[in-house]
Order: C-alpha cells, then sequence, then structure tokens
C-alpha cells in the first residue's frame, strides 16, 4: 500500500499539510509572546509610576 505511487503522492500531501499547520501555530504562538511580553513591560511601567 505505502509503495503505490498514489499513496506516496497522498502521505506526501498529508504530510505537508500537518507541518505548515505546525508553522501557523508557531507564528501564532510566537506573536501570543511578543503581546504578553509587551504587556507585562506596559504594566511594568505603570506600577514604577505608582511607585513615585
Amino acid at each position: 500500500m505505502l509503495s503505490s505511487k498514489d499513496a506516496k503522492n497522498v502521505y506526501t500531501h498529508v504530510t505537508a499539510a500537518v507541518k505548515h499547520g505546525g508553522d501557523s501555530v508557531k507564528k501564532t504562538l510566537t506573536t501570543l509572546k511578543e503581546n504578553c511580553e509587551d504587556i507585562n513591560a506596559d504594566a511594568n511601567d505603570i506600577n514604577q509610576k505608582r511607585a513615585i
């Protein structure tokens, strides 16, 4: 079954789709992390100003 040309083509396309999905998830997580870091930095600035 795995040795047929059509089966290999299907497996290749499925693997490519999974890898693409993984890349999309990584990109989303990177953006989320960056936004959280920005929010945390802004919150620290607010608290420093309040402490003065």
